[in-house]
């Protein structure tokens, strides 16, 4: 038995010293085989291969090898350079080019033709695929098969691993204008290629840097990463269980692709597809989302492409989005949209033309509030869109930035409505661009709040509204002004048209039971607070002018009862006027026109010229605050007032510049009366104090300025209860003033008024006696404070000069009467002598009618006058 055992093992030995001495001769032959014939076994098998392409493969180098993977063999190719097929089109054009090339493989069945590569290794590369506009590929290496070839003699090549790192590459087709240039940081594969198929499973890594075809994107600096099998017929390609993630998004992907016909057939659908991938899609249609508006969120997406790649069609697109739960913020307010389903189509003609966008539902929600919103867009080169809406708002839930400087609150707002409207493009989806709009709207506003300016606040507000296209058929506003009710009703025609760009706006309003003086702005703090308003909210960017009627019933102004107005507005960028049709208000009546207008030192222009008839002279002082002086107040004034206004004044900073106020007024007062006026009293001395405290006259006329900061009136006929004077002087708006009184001196010497109060109406002198009166003239000057009452030496001088012109005109026409020379000659004379010398202030014919007003009495020639004998000196005490 031990025999039988040592023999056994001396035959193991032998039989294993035979295979060690045949593997070192193997070894030995192995080496001597790299060594020797390594070379020409590359240069066989770049031969071999060389006879299955149309272009030759070409290296700078390469190293064989069986000990690194025994027992397969290795090959190492060095710059590895594969020419584009087709050079006679695409010239010297390189398809690739490779640093490094690692093979490995079995060379026993390479002897015997079976192209098995157990693994191929690439690095740092460059490929570039390209199609010409005649259907020739760059990349179509392979001699075409005939039917006359034979498995035998066709190309079988299998590639076990497939491992590529760093290569750049491009695929760029003439004929479909598609080009895709992407950077692939590592790509693992199988292929197999029997004959004119191949079979490719691949997963592959990387960075699109551009997919597009003509000018639109599919897709730019995109992360991505691939997996799909993928198999080449004798027709074309097909991906089949493709896996595509780009970004954050995970598509499922398979279709067709026909190299013949250039038909494309691909589908892409994911869950949970990020909406900044579908945004960056739309934005290739020049379409985007207002800046103010972001959605953020995922959505389920499907996207088809199918068409035909030639260089005069497009792609047939499909998109199908629904979500829920996205979070979307507008100026900061951020609101939820429970639910949106949507999809997008270019139409059977793949253009922008038959493209629609249809968002069939979409609800909106913050807290309490909620909205519902279907959109219909068609034509994306020329859109039409269809929108409707249903919005139930609470607590401000949605509040432009435009208004949070007001303060602006509400309790409620309710709307609901639809808009039709076409735009000249895509990025023009502004209402002011709108062509055709058509527009219904019915919306409820309750509980509103703003604060316009500092004194002027509004609560408790209501606002209802029925809008059709840009016109208000309906309108009713309530609210509390300052805690003051306001009540308007109004409608209006193209409202809505400042918001479609450069529309005129036309509007008719009423308003009953409101006190305007809520609506004063024209005040320091609340105009400057409107001014920052209006550098927010530029209405003139919206209008191009605002014109209406307004009428206002049963209302106050300046604390006077206002009982009817009727006023028609003009408002433009650069003038504002308001006629002013009939105002029934202070007791008598206004009409006349208004006007704001732009000055050349940005300084606004107020104009007025306005009539009055039978206003009430002591509420007009009331009603405006006596005017802004306290020597004549309206407890001192009675009568009433008539006559035409012409007035001009800038605006400062909202405030009037009353410095530079221009105004020209004919005035007539109507059975008038002045009561305790301070200045009067300093008259006592000549006229009974009982008499000026109570002062009474008849209607005067006078032709009133206002210049340089004063009030001119000139001389005037006052027939009172006390006196028979005339009167003349200047009003400054620092209150200080200056008057002129001519009086009668027979009036104050014999007494004839202390005893006696005339009549108004009664003439107290014949015509004869008044024009033998000597008059004695007086002076008037004060303040607010104090005032005193001199005799005018100056007026009487004027006064003496004058009547010494006319004794030298009737003594030489006394003399002409003699010696024949002509009376007219000598009239004319003195009339040239008395424009030379100072001019008369006075009214020298108290019997001569009053001044009329000069647009309704015409003023009757001047009567000659006789010589008169020469007055006696009046000496200035």
């Amino acid at each position: 038995m031990i025999k039988i055992l040592k023999r056994a093992v001396r035959i193991a030995i032998r039989i294993l010293l035979g295979l060690l001495l045949l593997l070192l001769l193997l070894l030995v032959a192995a080496i001597v085989f790299e060594k020797r014939w390594g070379g020409a076994v590359v240069r066989q098998c770049i031969n071999e291969l060389n006879n299955y392409l149309c272009v030759p493969v070409t290296i700078s180098g390469a190293e064989f090898t069986f000990f690194d993977n025994f027992p397969h063999a290795s090959v190492h190719l060095h710059d590895v350079v594969v020419r584009s097929a087709h050079p006679e089109t695409f010239g010297d054009d390189t398809l690739l080019i490779a640093h490094s090339v690692f093979l490995v493989f079995n060379p026993m069945k390479l002897l015997r033709k079976d192209y098995t590569i157990s693994a191929c290794h690439t690095q740092q590369g460059f490929l570039s695929l390209r199609t010409a506009s005649n259907g020739k590929n760059n990349f179509d290496i392979f001699h075409p098969s005939s039917e006359s070839d034979t498995l035998a003699t066709s190309l079988r090549l299998s590639v076990n691993q497939f491992r590529l790192s760093q290569m750049a590459c491009s695929f760029n087709s003439a004929k479909s204008k598609l080009s895709v240039d992407l950077f692939i940081s590592s790509l693992n594969a199988k292929l197999r290629i029997d004959g004119a198929h191949q079979r490719l499973a691949i997963g592959v890594e990387g960075l699109i840097n551009v997919l597009r075809q003509r000018d639109f994107i599919y897709a730019q600096r995109q992360h991505f990463d691939l997996a799909a099998d993928v198999l080449r017929g004798g027709k074309g390609f097909e991906v089949r269980k493709g896996v595509l993630t780009i970004d954050r998004s995970r598509l499922n992907v398979m279709g067709t692709y026909d190299t013949e016909l250039m038909d494309l057939n691909l589908s892409a659908k994911g869950n949970n597809v990020s909406l900044i991938s579908v945004f960056a899609f739309a934005s290739q249609f020049k379409w985007s989302f207002p800046p103010q508006l972001r959605i953020r969120g995922e959505v389920n997406a499907a996207l088809t492409l199918k068409g035909t790649l030639r260089k005069s069609n497009a792609l047939g697109i499909e998109l199908q989005v629904n979500g829920e739960k996205l979070v979307c913020a507008y100026d900061n307010t951020k609101f939820s949209i429970n639910r949106i389903e949507a999809n997008f189509s270019n139409g059977e003609k793949c253009n922008l033309a038959t493209s629609t966008l249809n968002v069939a539902t979409c609800n909106l929600s913050d807290g309490k509030s909620s909205a519902n919103v279907q959109f219909y867009l068609t034509n994306l080169a020329r859109p039409s869109i269809y929108l409707r809406w249903d919005v139930h708002l609470f607590e401000s839930a949605l509040l432009p930035k435009a208004f949070e400087s007001w303060g602006l609150q509400y309790a409620a707002l309710n709307s609901n409505g639809e808009y039709v409207a076409t735009f000249p493009a895509l990025d023009s989806l502004l209402p002011r661009k709108a062509i055709l709009p058509k527009l219904r709207l019915d919306a409820d506003l309750l509980g509103l709040e703003a604060t316009v300016a500092p004194n002027l606040k509004f609560t408790s507000t209501d606002i209802a509204l029925t809008v059709l296209d840009y016109d208000i058929s309906k309108g009713s506003l309530k609210t509390l002004v300052e805690g003051q009710p306001l009540e308007v009703s109004f409608s209006a025609s193209n409202a809505l048209r400042p918001l479609a760009g450069g529309g005129r706006w036309t509007v008719s309003a009423t308003l009953d039971n409101c006190d305007l003086d809520r609506f004063s702005l024209i005040k320091g703090e609340g105009s400057d607070s409107i001014h920052r308003q209006q550098a927010k909210f530029k209405l003139w960017d919206y209008a191009k002018s605002i014109e209406g009627d307004v009428f206002i019933n049963k209302s106050t102004w300046h604390r006077e009862k206002l009982d009817s107005v009727q006023m028609r507005f003009s408002a433009r960028p650069d003038e504002i006027s308001v006629k002013i049709g009939n105002a029934n208000f202070l007791g008598g009546s206004t009409r006349g026109l208004l006007t704001i207008s732009q000055g050349v030192d940005s300084a606004s222009i107020l104009s007025a010229e306005l009539y009055e008839r039978q206003l009430d002279l002591t509420q007009l002082f009331k009603g405006f605050g006596n005017f802004g002086q306290s020597v004549l107040r309206s407890e001192n004034i009675r009568g009433k007032f008539s006559g035409k206004l012409a007035l001009q004044v800038p605006l400062r900073g909202g405030a009037f510049a009353m410095d530079d106020i221009q105004a020209q007024m004919n005035v007539a007062v109507e059975d008038g009366a002045l009561i305790d006026v301070q200045p009067l009293t300093y008259l006592s001395k000549f006229i009974s104090l009982d008499e000026l405290m109570n002062l009474r006259f008849a209607t005067l006329y006078n032709a009133i300025s206002i210049r340089n900061g004063r009030v001119i009136i000139p001389s005037m006929q006052i027939n009172s209860s006390a006196i028979s004077l005339f009167s003349s002087g200047e009003h400054h708006f620092n209150g200080r003033y200056v008057y002129r009184v001519k009086v009668g001196l027979g009036d104050i010497l014999f007494n004839r008024l202390r005893t006696k109060k005339r009549s108004i109406e009664e003439n107290a002198f014949s015509d004869s006696e008044e024009q033998a009166k000597v008059w004695l003239f007086l002076l008037i000057e004060g303040d607010a404070s104090s005032a005193y009452v001199r005799y005018d030496s100056e007026a009487l001088g004027a006064y003496i000069q004058e009547r010494v012109n006319l004794e030298k005109a009737s003594l030489q026409e006394a003399w002409n009467e003699t010696h024949g020379a002509s009376s007219g000659d000598s009239v004319r004379r003195v009339e040239r002598r008395k424009q030379k010398n100072t001019p008369v202030l006075w009214q020298d014919d108290p019997s001569a009618p009053p001044i009329p007003a000069r647009d309704t009495v015409k003023v009757p020639a001047k009567p000659k006058v006789p010589a008169q004998p020469r007055p006696p000196i009046i000496w200035d005490e």
